[in-house]
C-alpha cells in the first residue's frame, strides 16, 4: 500500500505474543527486579505497550508477577546463607526479623560512676583468672 501524499503512515503497536519463549523471557527479567519499563526496549515494544499486555494478558501478568516474587525469594535464601560467615548481615537479619537493636545496657546521659566501673572491671578480671586456673597465673591458688 502506497500512502497518500501529504497524510502521515500510522504505524501500528507491534504485538506482544503469549508465547513460551516470551512468557519465559519475561518471567525471567522480573526474578532480576527489572521494572516494565526497563523490560520493554528488550522486547522493542514502548513501556505503554508492555504496561498494558500484561495488564490484559493473564500469562503474561502471572509470569512476570512469578518472576518478581522468584527473585525476592531467592534473594532472602542468598542473605540467609550469608548470615551464617557474615556477622553484619546476621546483624542486619536480626534487626529487620528478630527486632534487635543496638541497646546499650547503660543510660548514655547519665552521669558515669568511677567507682562502679572499677568495681565491673575487678570483678571481670577475678572471674577470668579464676576460670584460667592456677596452671596460667604462674602460681596457686593459694598465692592470689
Amino acid at each position: 500500500m502506497t500512502a497518500k501524499r501529504g497524510v502521515q503512515q500510522r504505524h501500528k503497536r507491534p504485538k506482544l505474543a503469549a508465547d513460551g519463549p516470551t512468557l519465559e523471557r519475561l518471567e525471567a527479567l522480573g526474578r532480576v527486579q527489572c521494572s516494565l519499563a526497563e523490560v520493554a526496549p528488550l522486547f522493542d515494544v514502548t513501556a505503554k505497550t508492555l504496561q498494558l499486555f500484561v495488564k490484559e494478558t493473564k500469562a503474561a501478568r502471572l509470569a512476570y508477577e512469578r518472576g518478581k516474587v522468584a527473585g525476592v525469594v531467592a534473594l532472602r535464601e542468598a542473605q540467609f546463607k550469608l548470615a551464617e560467615t557474615s556477622v553484619p548481615m546476621a546483624t542486619l537479619l536480626g534487626k529487620i526479623f528478630l527486632g534487635q537493636d543496638d541497646r546499650r545496657d547503660s543510660d548514655d546521659n547519665a552521669p558515669f560512676d568511677r567507682a562502679a566501673a572499677a568495681e565491673r572491671i575487678r570483678a571481670k578480671i577475678a572471674s577470668v583468672i579464676l576460670e584460667a586456673g592456677p596452671e596460667t597465673t604462674g602460681g596457686s591458688a593459694s598465692d592470689a
